[in-house]
Formats: C-alpha cells, sequence, structure tokens
C-alpha cells in the first residue's frame, strides 16, 4: 500500500484497506503482531489497542499483562499535543483529537479492577470504566454504575 510504511509487515494477502486485520483471525499471528508494532509507533490508537489484546491473550507471541496494560493505556488515553499560539506567543496544550479507544478503556479497568498486570485499584478502574462508558461502551456503563455504589457505600480511610 503506497504511503504507508507499515504495509510491507502485512501477511501476504491481507488487504489493510479490506477492512481492519486481525490478530488471532488471520494466519500469520507474528507478522500481524509486527504490523500492529509499526503502526503503533506511527501513533495508530487502534493498532496500540490490538498490541494489548495480544499481549493478554498471547496472539503472536507470549502472554504479558505487564505489556497489555501498557498499550491498553497508550490506546486509551486521550490524544492531544502543544500547538504555539501566536496570540500568546507560546506553546499550548491542544483539545484532544480522540477521546481514547473505548474498549481499551473498559479492558484496562478490567485489568485495574482484578489487578491484572496493573495493582488492583478500584479507583483507576472506575476512571477508565467511567471514561469508556461516556463513549457508549454498555459493558463500561454496566461495571461504572455497580462500581460507583460500592465505592460511595465504602467509609473513607
Amino acid at each position: 500500500m503506497m504511503g504507508d510504511p507499515c504495509a510491507s509487515r502485512l501477511p501476504e494477502g491481507v488487504n489493510p484497506l479490506s477492512g481492519k486485520p486481525q490478530l488471532g483471525k488471520d494466519e500469520d499471528q507474528g507478522q500481524l503482531f509486527r504490523y500492529y508494532r509499526c503502526r503503533a509507533s506511527q501513533d495508530d490508537e487502534e493498532a496500540m489497542y490490538r498490541l494489548g489484546l495480544a499481549y493478554e491473550q498471547g496472539l503472536g507471541g507470549d502472554v504479558d499483562l505487564d505489556k497489555a496494560a501498557h498499550w491498553y493505556e497508550k490506546a486509551a488515553r486521550p490524544k492531544t499535543g502543544m500547538e504555539y499560539n501566536y496570540l500568546y506567543n507560546r506553546p499550548v496544550q491542544k483539545r484532544p483529537s480522540s477521546e481514547g479507544h473505548p474498549e481499551a478503556q473498559y479492558r484496562l479497568g478490567l485489568m485495574y479492577l482484578e489487578g491484572r498486570g496493573r495493582k488492583q485499584d478500584d479507583g483507576f478502574g472506575h476512571l477508565w470504566f467511567s471514561r469508556a462508558a461516556k463513549q457508549g461502551h454498555e459493558e463500561a456503563r454496566a461495571i461504572y454504575d455497580k462500581l460507583t455504589l460500592k465505592l460511595e457505600s465504602e467509609p473513607w480511610d
């Protein structure tokens, strides 16, 4: 594919224009894994999510929950940056171009809730479920609502 420096890493016969090639659904998992690593290095949110999924499920390599959480978090965070504001003559933070990947936010919330790949922390789980729920993730909404009730009923230390 012209213009995509990562296209040479795609397994033979997989066309990225015909939909998103998925780890776990195509033959050459290792090659597809390398493709997503390349796309993630270009700040591709979907590729970051798919790397997290690959590490969580051992697709294209070994299961590594720390790396899964790392990639989920990269995909889950809102994408911002700096731009130069000529009126104020200084760099300023841009508005997010993305609110983050909702499925990555949900999966990261689960990892915090269950203590997999991250230290168990209901508060951080609640945060990530909240962000996913705000983007319409129904499973995240259900867990967020239950966790909110739990956290509100617990005494503060």
